[in-house]
């Protein structure tokens, strides 16, 4: 795209042509986007000369990492947007997405987050999984505090500033899961200026289907598990430790893959100082959002 380019739009993908199809008929064209489709290595590359949308670009994440944060990272290369969107192959924009995404392009603010919504992907019924980031949007809305910045982890349904992700040399993690809770932390702390809108732009699919043999349960575990520890000597690092997130969470799911699991994390957090209760401030402001969640979910 030219110098003109105004708003990039990455999306990752792998063998997803059915969805891509049903998600690129949601984005309106415009002379000032880009489209960056970045293929993961699908099986069938051919299918995606199948797909039509002039403001399309192709990259083939051709690099050794593999995964949704690998091929973020390239599609990052390739953006020459002043602005950021990034969507999932089988989620879609809602009606006037773009009309709200627009509105807010000549913001001073480096992040603006739009709620979220959700449906099940086997009878397209609402789902619950958008719920938490919509009560963070709901919340700063009706009285602005700095959760946002902290909570809201996907990379989705937010409007980012790509010179906040360049001049600070953020990239997500090169894992197969949990690769966006470092990026949308390291953003959210850089951010100078942030705001929410309570306009609902995206909508993520829910696939309840799982089906990991025990042994992806452990690796993927071990993954989630060292970046929690992370995240929070990150927020620590930075001044921002109240924000922390107990342990809590982690151990109960180490204890579902056996007991020596259980004990090692408790001996890791204990290693890394991790707190294993929230702060009074979290538990506080937790409290509060669990009635939002459920008010949404009405």
């Amino acid at each position: 795209m030219t110098a003109s380019t105004r708003l990039s739009i990455i999306i990752p993908h792998k063998d997803s042509w059915n969805s891509l199809s049903a998600l690129l008929d949601t984005i309106p064209p415009a002379d000032d986007q880009e489209i960056i489709l970045v293929d993961d290595r699908s099986a069938t590359p051919a299918k995606g000369d199948g797909l039509n949308h002039p403001n399309l670009v192709f990259v083939n994440n051709d690099r050794q990492a593999i995964g949704a944060g690998s091929a973020r990272n390239y599609g990052l290369q390739h953006a020459t947007g002043d602005w950021l969107l990034f969507a999932d192959s089988d989620d879609t924009f809602v009606p006037g997405a773009f009309d709200a995404v627009r509105k807010q392009m000549n913001s001073d603010c480096d992040i603006v987050f739009f709620r979220p919504t959700s449906v099940n992907e086997d009878n397209g019924q609402p789902s619950n999984r958008h719920t938490a980031y919509a009560a963070l949007v709901e919340d700063f809305c009706s009285q602005p505090s700095q959760w946002i910045r902290f909570r809201f982890h996907p990379p989705w349904s937010k409007l980012i500033r790509r010179k906040l992700v360049t001049d600070n040399g953020i990239q997500f993690d090169e894992t197969l899961v949990a690769n966006d809770l470092i990026f949308s932390l390291k953003t959210g702390i850089h951010a100078k200026n942030i705001k929410a809108v309570p306009e609902t732009i995206y909508c993520v699919t829910n696939n309840a289907s799982g089906g990991l043999s025990n042994q992806k349960n452990r690796e993927f575990f071990d993954i989630r598990f060292n970046n929690h520890i992370r995240y929070n000597r990150i927020l620590k690092d930075n001044g921002f430790r109240k924000y922390q997130m107990s342990m809590l969470s982690m151990h109960r799911k180490a204890l579902n893959l056996g007991v020596s699991k259980f004990i090692s994390s408790i001996m890791k957090a204990i290693v890394y100082r991790q707190p294993f209760l929230n702060s009074g401030d979290f538990a506080k402001w937790d409290r509060n959002q669990r009635v939002k969640r459920r008010r949404i979910c009405e």
